[in-house]
């Protein structure tokens, strides 16, 4: 008797876990990272795309206000002024001017400090807290990739900017509870892939940098896709209609200009139904020749293939495990003319073993893998 009771315990405290404990809230995270003064520019973002102020916000009120920046501004009149006032718009009251002036804002910055330097934004995917746990956490991660750039390009000067998005994060529930809350966080933490990318286009168009960089580690990559062109990944319904509404939207959400070129690591997005709109820009009549994208691929993945090579049926992630869908996703991309998508495959390490750790860090150390999807990545 008891396995079955433990069993029921289980499922009941998994049933019973809120899923707002799961969200990631960038208060006091915010406050630490930025006194590590290590001249990396951090954006932090809800699961609604809003950019967290630069003002200071405990994480006990962001989670009373289910960590969505729009019902903490609703709720309280003094945290809206603040806001207003650290975005530059004092005694305004639409949450949306507020963000395209934090929007500018982060964009003057990043313009300003990347003057004369290559710029590279670095996208976490899902399941990441910003701090916790410490080794495997989406800083950590960052910190270990900034060091692997520098180290293999001394000569370049290199400015980062880190997004953190809520893509929620187990390691605010109860650890025996991971892997059942890691189903509940997938599911949150697709459409909010899409809010993030969408939003981020605010910034991407008014830095007005020629060259950019972005490298992404798994859902990461939706984040990526959804900012730099028109991916529609979801079925028809009301979040797709709100998502294309904003595509639409060229006065605030044109697809950005300027040079791009991004490096998706081992993506959890779909192949073709993501770059099946790979070529749809707006306005219509924009550049549909500035993005290349190098997808660095690894077919023992165990979090791509869901262990069992189920990854069609649980959340489509066969873009970065399955030899076929790359091949599909080639021949919709590339031309005889033109080659948009080229890949670079981390399946086996440097002593000829199976890859099959999904973690940031196993593909940074990936040495001859990693120092070819870079060089791809800087200079094709």
């Amino acid at each position: 008797m008891r396995i079955p009771v433990f069993l029921m315990l289980l499922v009941c405290c998994f049933s019973c876990t809120r899923i707002n404990k799961l969200y990631v809230k960038y208060g006091e995270a915010r406050q630490t990272l930025q006194s590590y003064q290590d001249s990396v520019i951090r954006i932090y973002m809800d699961r609604k795309g809003l950019i967290y102020p630069n003002i200071p916000l405990s994480d006990q009120l962001i989670r009373t206000n289910d960590s969505r920046l729009e019902l903490l501004y609703a709720n309280d009149e003094n945290i809206l002024q603040q806001a207003a006032t650290a975005a530059g718009v004092p005694g305004q009251e639409d949450k949306w001017i507020i963000q395209d002036a934090l929007a500018k804002q982060i964009a003057r910055e990043i313009r300003g400090a990347a003057q004369g330097k290559t710029l590279v934004y670095l996208i976490h995917g899902f399941n990441k807290h910003p701090l916790r746990p410490d080794k495997s956490s989406a800083y950590a991660e960052n910190k270990e990739m900034r060091a692997k750039m520098m180290e293999v390009y001394p000569d370049r000067r290199f400015q980062f900017v880190e997004i953190y998005w809520d893509g929620c994060t187990w390691a605010n529930g109860w650890a025996p509870l991971a892997a059942f809350n890691s189903m509940k966080i997938w599911d949150n933490a697709q459409p909010a892939s899409n809010n993030v990318g969408v939003e981020l286009r605010r910034i991407l168009n008014a830095t007005g940098v020629a060259q950019n960089y972005v490298i992404t580690h798994s859902l990461g990559a939706s984040v990526a896709t959804c900012a730099l062109f028109n991916a529609e990944k979801f079925a028809e319904g009301d979040f797709m209609t709100g998502i294309r509404s904003r595509y639409n939207d060229t006065m605030n959400y044109r697809t950005p200009t300027g040079q791009y070129r991004l490096g998706i690591i081992a993506p959890a997005i779909p192949g073709e139904n993501t770059f099946g709109e790979f070529f749809d820009r707006t306005p219509k009549g924009s550049d549909t020749t500035n993005v290349k994208v190098i997808v660095g691929f690894n077919q023992y993945d165990p979090v791509l293939r869901k262990y069992v090579n189920l990854s069609a049926y649980a959340g489509a992630t066969t873009l970065g495990c399955r030899p076929s869908e790359l091949a599909q996703v080639k021949r919709q991309v590339n031309s005889a003319s033109a080659t948009y998508l080229y890949d670079v495959d981390f399946s086996l390490t440097a002593k000829d073993k199976k890859q099959a750790v999904h973690a940031f860090s196993a593909y940074v150390k990936n040495e001859k893998a990693m120092n070819s999807f870079l060089e791809q990545l800087f200079h094709l």
